[in-house]
């Protein structure tokens, strides 16, 4: 088998080239001295365009490896990149339970899906305009991203939806209990930034664990009733106002702008010095 020209093999053959071209001038042989100039030349910017382009062919996969798995709002995965990895923990799950059945050992391990919601999504928009609520959805998905452990999978599942893979716990009831807490505190006085200045986030999040009895889709539908549960627990956020600023956000302070927040009688917040 011929074995493969390396970037070093190209230089060394273009400084023998320019040797022997160097010989051929000695002898007076001009001609054949500048063709064996030209030819090592040509040898090294051909070395040089093909290695240029094999970079870029390098970055072109890279860039569209990390495109066929990242929402490109939020850079965290999307859908199409966590059902794989939940249609896995299903699978394991189902063989973990038939193994249980056969011999009576019980499950150790347990994983869940953590279903999160947006609180209040419809308002910021209508109210605020979609380039809130693209901040908003931003500022969810980087604390999500920033809050989940190394062995789990986070994901924008659509919209204002997002989804947590998760596993920990000896028991189903524990787990999801830890897995819910932890989450919703990992958003307590998260805030978003629009026109300078910083609002509120709130978040509705539901849980189903992982035990093998349901497919990977019924397990989302299972965590998505739970958030329904919950959001349902907390009152009709679709036709509540957008919510109010709770202060100035650093940036603008950094600007020199001048941005005061406006309270309302019983808003809470307060008036401007």
């Amino acid at each position: 088998m011929a074995k493969d020209i390396t970037p070093d093999d190209v230089d060394a053959m273009a400084d023998r080239l320019f040797e022997i071209g160097k010989e051929h001038r000695l002898r007076g042989e001009y001609d054949k001295a500048a063709d064996m100039v030209r030819t090592g030349m040509r040898m090294v910017r051909n070395d040089i365009t093909q290695r240029r382009e094999n970079s870029q062919l390098k970055r072109d996969n890279a860039q569209l490896q990390e495109d066929s798995i990242t929402d490109p709002m939020t850079g965290i995965p999307h859908r199409g990149a966590f059902m794989p990895e939940l249609v896995r923990a299903v699978a394991a799950a189902e063989r973990a339970s038939t193994e249980f059945e056969k011999t009576g050992v019980p499950i150790h391990q347990f994983e869940a899906v953590v279903f999160i919601d947006v609180d209040g999504m419809k308002p910021v928009n209508d109210g605020m305009g979609h380039a809130a609520g693209d901040s908003l959805i931003k500022a969810v998905a980087t604390r999500l991203s920033e809050t989940v452990r190394k062995d789990e999978i986070c994901a924008r599942i659509g919209g204002d939806e997002f989804a947590v893979l998760i596993s920990d716990g000896a028991t189903d009831e524990w787990f999801m209990e830890k897995a819910e807490d932890r989450l919703k505190h990992a958003f307590d006085g998260l805030t978003f930034e629009h026109e300078g200045l910083l609002y509120p986030v709130s978040i509705s999040v539901g849980a189903a664990v992982i035990d093998g009895t349901v497919g990977p889709e019924d397990v989302l539908k299972l965590s998505d009733m739970a958030l329904y549960e919950a959001k349902k627990a907390k009152g009709n956020t679709r036709d509540a106002p957008p919510p109010d600023p709770v202060g100035v956000a650093p940036s603008a302070m950094d600007r020199g702008e001048e941005i005061f927040l406006e309270s309302e009688p019983g808003a809470g917040l307060p008036e401007p010095e």
